[in-house]
C-alpha cells in the first residue's frame, strides 16, 4: 500500500470523525436553541406582560383613589379618561397573557368600582352645592338677625336714655325740695317723684337684662353661622349628630332668648315695630335652623358617599392585593417552569457532552494508531536517505548512492536522489569550467569599467563648467527681466500720474473759466450797482429840494403863526416840528449823499480790480490749456515707452525661459553622467565581486570528488524523465533542466 493511500485513509477517518463531532454538536446546539426559543418566546414575554399587568392594576387603583378625592368636575373627567385608558390597556395585556397562560382577571370589578366612585363623587358634588346654597341662606338670615338686633338695641337705648333723664330730674327736685323745707304737699309730690325714680331704676335693670339677652342673641347667631361651616367638616355620622345637636341647642337658646326679650320689652313698652322686629328675628332664626338642618342632611349624604368611596377604596385595595398575589404566583410559576427547563437543558447538555467526549476520544485513538503506522513506514527509509545525504554533505563524495528496495513514494524518492547525484556530478564539472571563463571575463570587465569611469569623470567636469555658466546667464537674464518689469511698472505709474495731472489741469482750466465767467458777472453787477447809486443820488437831490421847500413852508407858517398871536400858537408848534423834521431830513440826505459817493468810488475801484482779475484769469485759462497739452504729450510718450518696455520684458522672459531650459538640460546631463559614473563604479565593483565569487566557487568545487569522469550536461547523456522531474523539484528555477 502506498503512503498516499494510507494518508487518504487517515484523512477520511479524521474527516469522518470531525463531521460526526460537528453533526453531534449541531444537533445539541439546535436542541438547546429550540428550548431557548421556547423560553424566550413564551416565558420571558409572559413575565414581562405579567409585570406590565401588575403596573397597570396599580395605576388603575391609584386613579380610582384619585377619583374619589377629586375636587371638581374637570378633574373627574381627566381622571375618568385616564381610568378608561388604563382599563383598555389592562384588557389588552390580559388578552396577550391569555395567549401564553390562563390568568383569571375580573375586569368587571374595575368597571363597577369606577361607577361606584363616580356616583359617590357626584353625590358629594351635589351635597357641596346644597351646602353652598344653604350656607348663603344662613348668612342672609344671620344678617337679618343682626340688623333686627341693631334696631332693637336702638329702641332699648332710647328707652334707657329717657328713663335716665327722668330719674336725674326727679333726684334733683327731691333734693332741692328737702333743702328748701317746702310744704307737706310739695313734699308728697316729691316723694311720688322718688317713687317714680325707683320705678325707673327697676326699668333700667330690666333694660340691662334685655341688653344681656340681646347680646346673647347676637353671640348665638354668630355661633349658629359658624356651626354651619363646622357641620360640613364632620368626619363621621356620630360627629355629625353631635354637631347637629349643638346647632339645635343654639337654635333653642335663640328662640328662648327671643321669647324672653319680647316679653321683657312688652313689659316696658308695647309697640308694633318691636313686635315686627321680634317676629323677623324669630323667622330669621327659624330659616337659619332649617338651612342648617338641610346642610346636616347634605353632609350626611356626603358622609354616606365618602363611606361608599372608602368601601370602594378598600375594595380597590383588596382587588389590587388579590391581583398582586395572583401575579406573584404567576411569576413564581413561570420561574419554576424556567428552572425546570434550565435543569432539563443542563441534563441534556451534560449527556451530549459525555457522548461527544467519548466519540472524540475514539476518533483520536484511531487517528493516532494510523498516524504512528504511517510515520513508522515513512521514517525508516527516510533515515537511510538522510544518512546518505549527510555523508555526501560532509565528505563531498558523490560516488555514494541509496539502495532502492520499495516501489512507493519513498522508492521513487530514492531513485530520484540517485539520479540527482548523477546530475550533480555533471553540473559540478560544468560549473568548474564556467567559473574559469567567468574569472577571465570579470578581469576584462573591470579594466573596461575603469576606462569608462575616467572618461565620464572628464565629461562631468566640463559639463559642470557649462552648467555654471548657463546658470549665471539665466540669473543675469532674470535680473534684466525683473528690472524691465520694474521699468514697465514705473512707466505705467508715470502714465497714470500724467493722466491724473492732465485731468487735474483740465479741471483747473474749467474752474478758471468758471472763475472768469463769475468775474464777468461780478463786473456787470458792479456796473449796475454804480448805475443804481447814481439813480439814488438823483433821488437824494430831489429829497434835498423837497427839504428846502419844507423849510420855506415851515418858515412861512411860523411867520403866519406869529401874526395870528395866541390863536396861531398851535400852528407855530406844528411849524416848528415840521422845520425840525426838515432839518433831520436834510442831515440824513447829506449822510446818504456821502455814503452814495463812497459806494460809487468803491464800485469803480472794484470794477477796475475785477477787470484786472478777469485778465489774469484769462491768462490762467491759456496756461492751463498749454499745461494740459504738455501732459497729454507726456502721456503719449509714456505709453510708447511702456510698450517698448513690455516688448523688452517679453523678450527677456523668453530668454530667461530658454536659459533655464538650457541649465535644466545641462543639469540633467550632469546628473546622467553622475549616474553613469555610479553605474560604472557599480559594474566595476560587481565585476570584482564576480571575480571573487568565481574564485571562491572554484575553491569550493575542488572539494567535491567523483568516482568517474563526468561529461558535460550538453553531451550525449540524457537524464531519465522521472529523475529529471525529481531533480527539477529540488533545484532553483534558474538551474532546472529543460524537457528533452
Amino acid at each position: 500500500m502506498k503512503i498516499k493511500t494510507k494518508l487518504i485513509i487517515s484523512s477520511c477517518i479524521c474527516s469522518a470523525g470531525i463531521i460526526g463531532i460537528a453533526c453531534f454538536s449541531l444537533v445539541t446546539i439546535l436542541m438547546i436553541k429550540d428550548k431557548i426559543t421556547v423560553m424566550t418566546t413564551q416565558s420571558t414575554p409572559l413575565q414581562v406582560k405579567t409585570v406590565q399587568l401588575q403596573q397597570l392594576v396599580e395605576k388603575l387603583s391609584a386613579d380610582l383613589l384619585q377619583l374619589g378625592l377629586s375636587r371638581d368636575t374637570q378633574e373627574v373627567s381627566q381622571v375618568s379618561a385616564a381610568i378608561d385608558m388604563h382599563r383598555d390597556g389592562l384588557e389588552k395585556i390580559h388578552q396577550e397573557i391569555s395567549e401564553f397562560k390562563d390568568l383569571p382577571l375580573d375586569m368587571q370589578v374595575f368597571s363597577d368600582l369606577h361607577d361606584q366612585v363616580l356616583r359617590a363623587v357626584d353625590e358629594k358634588f351635589k351635597a357641596m352645592a346644597v351646602f353652598r346654597e344653604e350656607a348663603g341662606r344662613v348668612n342672609g338670615a344671620m344678617a337679618r338677625v343682626d340688623k333686627s338686633l341693631e334696631g332693637l338695641k336702638e329702641i332699648i337705648a332710647s328707652i334707657q336714655g329717657t328713663a335716665s333723664r327722668r330719674s336725674s330730674i326727679a333726684s334733683k327736685s327731691l333734693s332741692s325740695s328737702i333743702s328748701e323745707k317746702s310744704s307737706v304737699a310739695q313734699l308728697m309730690d316729691n316723694i311720688e317723684n322718688y317713687r317714680n325714680e325707683v320705678v325707673d331704676i327697676e326699668l333700667n335693670k330690666k333694660i340691662q337684662d334685655i341688653n344681656v339677652l340681646v347680646y346673647n342673641l347676637g353671640v348665638d347667631s354668630k355661633l349658629l353661622d359658624a356651626k354651619a361651616r363646622t357641620i360640613m367638616l364632620s368626619e363621621s355620622s356620630a360627629d355629625l349628630d353631635r354637631r347637629t345637636a349643638e346647632v339645635r341647642a343654639i337654635e333653642g337658646r335663640i328662640l328662648g332668648n327671643i321669647t324672653r326679650v319680647a316679653a321683657a320689652v312688652q313689659e316696658i313698652k308695647s309697640s308694633g315695630y318691636i313686635d315686627e322686629t321680634m317676629t323677623s328675628i324669630k323667622n330669621a332664626a327659624a330659616s337659619g335652623g332649617a338651612s342648617l338642618r338641610t346642610i346636616a342632611v347634605a353632609q350626611r349624604k356626603v358622609l354616606e358617599s365618602m363611606s361608599q368611596v372608602e368601601s370602594s377604596v378598600e375594595r380597590i385595595k383588596e382587588v389590587s392585593l388579590e391581583q398582586s398575589r395572583r401575579t406573584e404566583e404567576n411569576v413564581a410559576s413561570t420561574a419554576r417552569e424556567q428552572q425546570d427547563f434550565v435543569s432539563l437543558v443542563e441534563q441534556r447538555v451534560e449527556l451530549f457532552k459525555r457522548l461527544l467526549i467519548g466519540f472524540s476520544l475514539t476518533v483520536i485513538v484511531l487517528v493516532l494508531v494510523l498516524s504512528f503506522k504511517i510515520i513508522g513506514s515513512v521514517l525508516r527509509p527516510l533515515s537511510g536517505l538522510t544518512d546518505t545525504i549527510v555523508t555526501i554533505a560532509k565528505t563531498g563524495d558523490f560516488s555514494k548512492v541509496v539502495h532502492v528496495e520499495r516501489t512507493d513514494e519513498i522508492g521513487v524518492t530514492q531513485q530520484g536522489f540517485n539520479s540527482l547525484i548523477v546530475s550533480f556530478k555533471q553540473i559540478i564539472s560544468a560549473i568548474f569550467s564556467s567559473s574559469a571563463k567567468l574569472s577571465d571575463c570579470s578581469r576584462e570587465l573591470t579594466s573596461a569599467a575603469a576606462d569608462i569611469h575616467n572618461t565620464i569623470e572628464n565629461q562631468s567636469a566640463r559639463i559642470s563648467q557649462v552648467a555654471a555658466a548657463s546658470l549665471e546667464m539665466a540669473q543675469t537674464v532674470t535680473l534684466i527681466s525683473t528690472n524691465t518689469v520694474r521699468i514697465a511698472d514705473s512707466a505705467a505709474e508715470a502714465r497714470s500720474i500724467a493722466t491724473e495731472g492732465s485731468a487735474i489741469v483740465d479741471q483747473a482750466g474749467s474752474e478758471v473759466a468758471e472763475i472768469a465767467r463769475v468775474a464777468e458777472e461780478s463786473t456787470l453787477v458792479l456796473r449796475k450797482l454804480s448805475e443804481r447809486s447814481q439813480q439814488v443820488g438823483e433821488i437824494v437831490d430831489v429829497i434835498e429840494g423837497i427839504t428846502d421847500q419844507i423849510n420855506l413852508l415851515a418858515l412861512n407858517a411860523a411867520i403866519e403863526a406869529a401874526r395870528a398871536g395866541e390863536a396861531g400858537l398851535g400852528f407855530a408848534v406844528v411849524a416848528g416840528e415840521v422845520r425840525k423834521l426838515a432839518d433831520n431830513t436834510a442831515t440824513a440826505t447829506v449822510g446818504i449823499t456821502e455814503l452814495i459817493k463812497a459806494i460809487q468810488s468803491d464800485t469803480e475801484v472794484a470794477t477796475a480790480a475785477m477787470k484786472r482779475s478777469l485778465e489774469r484769469v484769462q491768462k490762467g485759462v491759456e496756461y492751463s490749456a498749454q499745461a494740459g497739452s504738455s501732459l497729454r504729450r507726456i502721456v503719449e510718450s509714456v505709453e510708447m515707452f511702456q510698450g517698448m518696455t513690455r516688448e523688452i520684458a517679453q523678450a527677456t522672459d523668453g530668454l530667461s525661459v530658454t536659459a533655464e531650459k538650457i541649465s535644466s538640460d545641462i543639469n540633467e546631463i550632469d546628473f546622467g553622467a553622475a549616474v553613469a559614473v555610479q553605474s560604472v563604479r557599480s559594474v566595476a565593483a560587481q565585476s570584482d565581486s564576480l571575480k571573487k565569487l568565481s574564485e571562491e566557487l572554484m575553491q569550493k568545487i575542488e572539494r567535491f570528488s567523483c568516482s568517474k569522469n563526468v561529461s558535460s550536461p550538453t553531451g550525449n547523456e540524457r537524464i531519465p524523465e522521472r529523475n529529471r522531474l525529481a531533480i527539477n523539484s529540488a533545484l532553483p528555477s534558474s538551474t532546472r533542466f529543460a524537457r528533452t
